[in-house]
């Protein structure tokens, strides 16, 4: 039986994963983002107040469920544009902590939490960079005092850049070769604990079938049944150990599902947040490049960024013909006569 065994230990030491190291990057922590005139005169609302007890606290699963549903909701009604001054204000104010929070630490080593797997945290910095998307729409369209406008539009503007921030610092684009890594280092350490602990049972076994007869004895059978009961336990650990491993590779496939997430979320959500600091600051180009660098793009990516989600049109003309547009236009049209003017392959005669 034992050759099934170890082929089961084999098999499960081989299983394809994708997921996040235990050992990558630091998480990042709460943002730290000032306190805005607006929080300061919410502080007593009992909403406001949950949420801050629960944020500073690091409760970030009650955090995320009392969060959610409120995020949601101010969704349809700033879809509907039936914000009030006050309302906006508020809303505002429950974004702030919403960017602030970090997403969820990675599980490795225990059950993940629904919300965990269903990426409910991750949903969240979606919504908020959505709402934060709305807002600034209808802030530009309303008739408000300059002043609140003007504050409420540097507001968006930044909660929207901090979100998407969160969201590329835990993205791990090589996570599938950090896993790999990771996956054979934890087996390598396991797989010499089980050889420690056991290895000295397998050569008594070894010699203890060699000389095997049916036990005729007192002293024969006593031995016999030594023998079962560590077979046995033996026998009991190698599944302890596929289960083992069957499960690290669970929590790093729930890992590569929540990193897939946010890739996915960024593809759609970069645009949501250039047309975010369109809004809030036309033909102001730096000021959109200092908010992209602050969501973290470097200067070569930003017109990349700005190109592919939005592309050139009426509301991103300013950016392509800001002093970065131009040094983008002018090496994109470089790169496209280097390829125009490549001999092509020989074909083979």
């Amino acid at each position: 039986m034992h050759h099934i065994i170890h082929s089961l230990l084999a098999i499960t030491a081989t299983i394809p994963f994708l997921g996040q190291t235990a050992c990558a990057k630091p998480v990042p922590a709460m943002k730290n983002v000032p306190a805005s005139e607006q929080a300061r005169r919410f502080i007593q609302d009992p909403l406001i107040s949950q949420l801050n007890i629960q944020l500073k606290q690091g409760y970030l699963e009650q955090f995320y469920k009392t969060a959610k549903p409120v995020i949601d909701q101010h969704e349809l009604c700033t879809a509907a544009k039936t914000l009030t001054d006050e309302k906006m204000d508020y809303h505002l104010v429950i974004d702030q902590y919403a960017v602030m929070a970090p997403l969820f630490l990675p599980i490795i080593d225990s059950q993940p939490f629904e919300d965990y797997i269903m990426c409910r945290d991750i949903q969240l910095k979606e919504s908020v960079i959505n709402e934060l998307y709305l807002i600034s729409k209808m802030n530009r369209e309303q008739n408000r005092q300059p002043s609140k406008k003007k504050e409420a539009a540097r507001l968006c503007s930044l909660y929207a850049a901090i979100a998407i921030r969160t969201l590329r610092d835990y993205y791990r684009p090589d996570m599938k070769k950090e896993n790999r890594q990771f996956h054979a280092d934890q087996v390598k350490v396991w797989r010499k604990v089980f050889t420690d602990q056991w290895g000295e049972f397998l050569k008594e076994e070894e010699q203890y079938n060699k000389n095997r007869k049916q036990p005729v004895t007192d002293e024969e059978k006593a031995k016999a049944d030594e023998m079962q009961k560590k077979q046995e336990a033996y026998n009991k650990e190698v599944w302890q150990q596929v289960a083992k491993r069957r499960e690290l590779v669970n929590r790093l496939g729930d890992m590569e599902m929540r990193n897939s997430s946010i890739k996915n979320l960024l593809k759609i959500r970069e645009g949501t947040l250039i047309a975010t600091l369109i809004l809030n600051y036309p033909d102001k180009a730096a000021e959109v490049f200092n908010h992209l660098k602050l969501a973290g793009y470097k200067d070569e990516e930003m017109m990349e960024m700005v190109d592919r989600s939005e592309g050139r049109n009426k509301n991103t003309e300013f950016l392509y013909k800001s002093n970065q547009g131009r040094i983008f236009l002018k090496n994109r049209e470089t790169a496209q006569k280097q390829q125009e003017t490549r001999p092509e392959p020989v074909k083979a005669s």
